[in-house]
This record gives C-alpha cells, structure tokens and sequence, in this order.
C-alpha cells in the first residue's frame, strides 16, 4: 500500500531537493554566488585587480557587471576604500553618478571614473586601456 506524502513534502524546499538544488539555508552570505557569478567564466585577465562600482541606466549595469567579471575584475555595489573604478554606463554623466563621484571625493576615495565603452576596449584588446 503506497503512502500518501505530507503536506510538508510538497512545498518549495521538496521541490527544489527533488530538482537536485543545495539548499542554501546556514550557508553564510559571502558564500551565496549568484547564478549570474557562478556561471561566469573569466575569458582574460584584462581587468584583474579592477575593483568597480557600476552606476548609470539600470537596464545596462548587469551586462557591465558580468563583462567586467569575465575579465577578472570584482564589482561591488558600492564605493569602499578598495573601489579602483567608477564604471558610468552612460556616456553623459548623470546626476546619480556626478552625486557618487562627489561624496567618494568627499570621503578621501581615489579612483577613476570610465565609461562601459572603456569596458568594452578593455575587453577588445584583452589588457587594461589607460588614458595617456
């Protein structure tokens, strides 16, 4: 005679064990990768050492985030004393990032601020594009 299963067994944590998904509950938070991090392959080492924050148009910052990973570089989500770059998706400065840039200064920061375009160059030519 088969068993009828609980009502326990059917909600989402069942559903992701039977779907083979690690449950993440008391794993600490800095050991969390997101999807996104966990399936990105670094491609070269252009922006190794590069520790950026990105701003400007929100629909543009992920595919900024994941390019700058794929080339090694770490993205945080916002300004810290080891922040190394300010990465404005936009070609304009907008006011959100002129606003950053000012409170970084404010704060002693030093870092410099490029746009996804010096990204995109970086990533072209596989080294770090500096301004002569």
């Amino acid at each position: 005679e088969e068993i009828a299963p609980s009502r326990a067994s059917a909600g989402p944590a069942a559903k992701k064990r039977a779907a083979g998904v690690a449950p993440t509950v008391g794993v600490p938070w800095h050991l969390k990768l997101s999807a996104d991090l966990a399936n990105t392959a670094v491609e070269c080492y252009a922006l190794d050492g590069v520790v950026a924050v990105v701003k400007g148009t929100l629909s543009r910052r992920p595919g900024v985030e994941t390019q700058i990973k794929r080339l090694g570089g770490k993205v945080h989500k916002n300004m810290t004393s080891l922040t190394t770059h300010l990465v404005d998706v936009d070609e304009a400065p907008g006011a959100e990032v002129l606003a950053e840039v000012e409170r970084a200064r404010r704060g002693g920061g030093s870092f410099e601020v490029v746009t996804a375009a010096w990204v995109d160059e970086c990533s072209r030519v596989c080294a770090p594009v500096y301004a002569p």
